[in-house]
């Protein structure tokens, strides 16, 4: 057996080139987080978002971000569900806005996403006819 002597001279040794290797593995390597967006920005990937719908009304989706910008994503179908990809230039603030066929216009509150993200799945309820306006 070594004595604790012998054990400290070798963590001693050792600790120079362990060092660096801790450190490095403390960095994390998954490269830069996403920078915060600016208007205008360019795209740095995609946010998904599901849109169920249960409705027998058609449903327009569009998106909001932070800077007031709107992008149309497409239509859901009665009784169909969709799932759209939004371009995004980094960490924003966005929103969706829903126009249902026949009904309100619908503006989801705004959750904070980056590239990767998904944003809450919308479910619209069988009976859309009853919501009020505001969709609250």
């Amino acid at each position: 057996m070594s004595s604790p002597r012998a054990a400290v001279r070798a963590i001693r040794r050792a600790a120079p080139a362990l060092i660096p290797a801790l450190l490095l593995s403390a960095c994390g390597g998954g490269g830069p987080a996403p920078e915060p967006a600016q208007p205008g920005g360019e795209t740095v990937g995609t946010v998904s978002v599901e849109i169920s719908n249960s409705s027998d009304r058609e449903l327009s989706i569009a998106s909001w971000n932070e800077f007031g910008q709107r992008g149309r994503l497409g239509v859901v179908r009665p009784h169909s569900n969709r799932r759209f990809e939004i371009p995004v230039p980094g960490i924003v603030e966005m929103a969706l806005e829903i126009r249902i066929e026949r009904g309100p216009r619908c503006i989801t509150d705004f959750v904070t996403v980056g590239p990767g993200d998904r944003m809450p799945a919308f479910m619209v309820p069988p009976d859309i006819g009853s919501i009020q306006a505001d969709c609250g």
